[in-house]
C-alpha cells in the first residue's frame, strides 16, 4: 500500500460481508480499496464548518449538538419579508451609487445577516441530510 502525503494511517475492523462488498466495488471501479474508502468517507462525512467564514465557524460547529427538531426549525426558517424587501431596495439603490453613508452601513449589515442566515440554514439542511432526513420542503421565499 502506498501512503499518500498528508495522510494518517488508520486501522479498522470490518465485518467480512462488508469487506467483501467493498472489495468487489473497488475492483469493479478499478481503484484500490483504500481510495474507495476515502471516497466513501468524504461523501458520508458530516458537513465541514471549516469552509465557512472564520467568524461563523464556531456557530456552525455548535449546530452539530442540536437535536433534529431544532435543526429542522433552522432549516425551514426564512428571513423576514421586511428585511428582504429593505435589503433588495438598498441593493437596487446601490446600483446607482445613491446610498448615503448610513444606508451603506445598513446594506453591509443586511448582507452580513443574509450570509449568516444562509450559512446556518444550509448547514442545518446538510446536517439533517447527513443524519438521514430528506431535505425540508421549501416554503417559498428567497434566502
Amino acid at each position: 500500500m502506498v501512503t499518500m502525503p498528508n495522510t494518517i494511517d488508520v486501522s479498522i475492523s470490518l465485518p467480512q460481508d462488508l469487506y467483501e462488498h467493498l472489495q468487489s466495488v473497488a475492483q469493479a471501479a478499478d481503484q484500490p480499496l483504500p481510495d474507495l474508502l476515502v471516497q466513501i468517507l468524504r461523501a458520508g462525512a458530516p458537513p465541514d464548518w471549516t469552509q465557512a467564514p472564520a467568524a461563523l465557524q464556531d456557530e456552525l460547529a455548535a449546530l452539530h449538538a442540536l437535536d433534529d427538531a431544532d435543526l429542522a426549525e433552522i432549516a425551514q426558517s426564512e428571513r423576514s419579508a421586511g428585511e428582504v424587501t429593505r435589503h433588495e431596495g438598498l441593493q437596487e439603490k446601490n446600483v446607482d451609487r445613491a446610498l448615503s453613508a448610513s444606508e451603506r452601513a445598513e446594506l453591509a449589515a443586511l448582507e452580513a445577516a443574509a450570509d449568516r442566515f444562509a450559512w446556518r440554514r444550509n448547514h442545518a439542511i446538510a446536517l439533517l441530510r447527513w443524519r438521514g432526513y430528506e431535505q425540508p420542503e421549501k416554503r417559498g421565499g428567497d434566502l
